[in-house]
């Protein structure tokens, strides 16, 4: 039932669940909220986990009902509303993404704006991946599994990755992996053809090799590029997200073979910058780097959005000051 009045509103926690190794966070941006132990708890029992997620998300549904932002005080994604609204309506997990924590996780390229350290994944103590997936898989069944979605490193650079692929083949359930692309997988192909992956995500940062060589530390553009293609030529939908680096890639070079090539797949694009320095402005020829591929990829009818969680508040009010399309995946 529809009603109007005042509320607050947040289209990230509730819906998806991220599990990391032993612990369970309600969203991915709770850590910019006054209380951000709110957003994040260990768990033994799986289920016992998701109870505690709904219990925490219902707690969240019910004071931003009520116009209270409760916890989530102090973050930029909660939003205040009015007007007639199934605010009412209960959030439905839909989501379970896994993520850093396992033992096992690990990637084959080092991004200069990445924070984890995955050597610390490694031991042997960390809780298993593949483990974990069938643990969800049974106790959901075919009929009620919510996607999966893996970014736990490099997923497909894991041991583990076939195995894992190969006990989802034959199963209902739907995924999306973030991934760099460097490393092509059948199985995952075999997947794909059976359109039970929604997309893949890269971050792509650039349209020439020699940025991809500064930004990722490797000398794999040509791969990447020929696994997209691969991938896209099957079908799959690519979401190319381009994290802007002052003075490394806001250049015309690499905007515009990067603008191309995304074309050239139909991909859909995602902005960011460097989530570790949020806290500062960027150059103004950044910005208007990034406000140039926006409006280009507008212009040649490509999906193309903001991801709000790497830029500073002043920046991202410039953002909305030029009524740009705001959003978060």
């Amino acid at each position: 039932m529809k009603h109007t009045y005042d509320y607050k509103s947040c289209k990230l926690y509730g819906r998806e669940a991220f599990l990391g190794g032993n612990t369970i966070r309600l969203c991915c941006n709770g850590h910019l909220a006054k209380e951000p132990e709110f957003f994040k708890f260990y768990f033994n029992d799986l289920g016992n986990g998701i109870n505690e997620f709904k219990e925490r998300t219902n707690k969240l549904f019910k004071m931003h009902s009520k116009n209270l932002p409760g916890p989530c005080e102090g973050c930029p994604f909660l939003i205040d509303q009015i007007g007639q609204t199934d605010f009412l309506e209960e959030k439905l997990l839909k989501h379970i993404s896994f993520t850093i924590g396992f033992n096992g996780d690990v990637c084959n390229i080092a991004c200069i704006y990445c924070k984890n350290q995955h050597k610390k994944y490694t031991k042997s103590t960390n809780p298993s991946l593949l483990n974990l997936v069938k643990q969800v898989v049974e106790s959901y069944g075919d009929t009620a599994l919510p996607n999966l979605r893996f970014a736990s490193g490099e997923f497909f650079f894991r041991k583990d990755a076939e195995e894992i692929l190969e006990y989802l083949l034959p199963k209902k359930c739907k995924m999306s992996v973030v991934t760099n692309a460097t490393i092509y997988s059948e199985n995952f192909m075999e997947m794909i053809k059976t359109y039970r992956v929604h997309f893949i995500n890269t971050s792509l940062d650039c349209g020439t090799k020699e940025t991809h060589i500064k930004v990722k530390k490797r000398n794999l553009f040509d791969t990447v590029i020929k696994n997209l293609i691969t991938y896209s030529n099957a079908g799959l939908e690519i979401r190319l997200k381009y994290i802007f680096l002052p003075g490394i890639n806001d250049n015309e070079d690499d905007l515009i073979n990067f603008l191309i090539f995304a074309k050239s797949i139909s991909a859909k694009i995602e902005i960011s910058t460097d989530i570790q320095n949020r806290k500062n402005n960027l150059p103004s020829h950044t910005m208007d780097a990034i406000f140039w591929l926006y409006q280009k990829s507008q212009e040649n009818n490509l999906s193309v959005q903001f991801r709000q969680e790497g830029f500073s508040e002043y920046d991202r009010s410039k953002i909305k000051n030029m009524n740009m399309l705001i959003a978060q995946i």
